[in-house]
């Protein structure tokens, strides 16, 4: 029984260590740049709102990474986000250079 409570309790704590890791954000694409090595990184205007509340936007220049490599589907969402000006939620992983993201939601205005 003991052993099952320890792997339970290190269980829950990786979970919500790694879920900590990852911060939501609202806000707009102010631009796309892709790169010819497979890179692609976009540009958050009025980074706002994140979850968990208290966090830090910790990205340089605003610039967050789309996956590696990037998903076609998060990339079209970005480029039609952005042509279209819609909101976004976001969530972004790092910090200075190194933010990325492997999840982008357009939300209705």
């Amino acid at each position: 029984m003991k052993n099952i409570m320890i792997l339970l309790i290190f269980g829950l704590s990786s979970v919500f260590s790694n879920a900590a890791h990852a911060v939501g954000w609202t806000g707009e694409i102010e631009n796309v740049r892709v790169w010819d090595t497979d890179k692609v990184e976009i540009f958050i205007k009025n980074p706002r709102n994140p979850n968990p509340a208290g966090s830090t936007w910790n990205c340089d220049y605003n610039i967050v990474l789309i996956g590696n490599p990037v998903k076609p589907s998060i990339l079209s969402l970005a480029l039609s986000s952005w042509v279209a000006g819609k909101s976004i939620r976001i969530n972004v992983t790092g910090a200075g250079l190194s933010c990325a993201t492997s999840y982008i939601q357009t939300i209705n205005p």
